[in-house]
């Protein structure tokens, strides 16, 4: 309804008052984010949040990155933004709580959000995981997927969900000399204590435990204990090695 008992001066002002700028919009400004920073040339999202926590796909294989990182990335966009042509933001003044709000939705994106339940090793979507075989026989490299049954390399894929890899490049021919001295130190000609320890160490790099399997080691005079589980990262005062997916 019109109010007929504004005076001239009212009317003269609201004439050249400019119009109002729409509605930030969170989750326009977060695939935006997805668009320009976390995808790849296929289109696939690189980014996740799963059980609290940003995930982003790089180096073949997937790593927590801190809520303060994507919040410097949003920013700068948004900074940007505010300077484009014809962008709803220009001339707005960017404030703290559209930052916040734009993470709030990009962790509620559908193509972000991992259900809680999802259990790792695991193919993202069910069309990813179509003709393809477990995701619990596979290690991630740098230079692609190592498919453990069949020693076949697959490239990498961001739908191959699992937290880590072994950032090495997967040779067939290589051969680990410093290793097999190692064992030699430890074991000397005891072949059944190589084999033992050696599978242990390629079934603890896998995310397979069908198998139920530990390595039981019992006190005997000599470093073998201490050293080969601080090979495999097994032991009290190691830190994790980086090959656990």
């Amino acid at each position: 309804m019109i109010d007929w008992r504004k005076d001239s001066t009212e009317w003269d002002r609201a004439d050249r008052e400019p119009e109002r700028s729409p509605p930030f919009d969170p989750a326009a400004a977060a695939r935006l984010l997805i668009g320009r920073r976390y995808s790849d040339n296929k289109g696939r999202c690189l980014i996740r949040h799963y059980r609290g926590a940003f995930l982003r796909w790089r180096d073949g294989w997937w790593s927590a990155v801190e809520d303060c990182d994507i919040r410097s990335e949003i920013t700068a966009m948004l900074l940007e933004a505010q300077h484009g042509p014809g962008s709803a933001l220009r001339g707005r003044i960017l404030r703290p709580v559209m930052i916040s709000d734009v993470i709030a939705m990009l962790r509620d994106l559908p193509e972000v959000s991992i259900p809680s339940d999802f259990e790792m090793p695991g193919w993202l979507g069910q069309e990813a995981a179509v003709d393809r075989p477990p995701a619990r026989d596979f290690v991630p490299m740098l230079n692609g997927l190592l498919h453990l049954r069949s020693g076949e390399l697959w490239p990498a894929d961001p739908m191959f969900f699992a937290l880590g890899g072994i950032d090495v490049a997967f040779d067939p021919e290589a051969s680990a000399p410093a290793w097999q001295r190692f064992l030699r130190e430890l074991w000397g000609d005891d072949e059944a204590s190589i084999r033992a320890l050696q599978e242990f160490a390629g079934y603890i790099m896998s995310a397979d435990v069908r198998q139920q399997k530990a390595l039981l080691q019992s006190a005997r005079v000599g470093p073998a204990k201490g050293r080969s589980q601080r090979s495999c990262g097994t032991s009290p005062d190691a830190a994790p090695p980086s090959a656990r997916p």
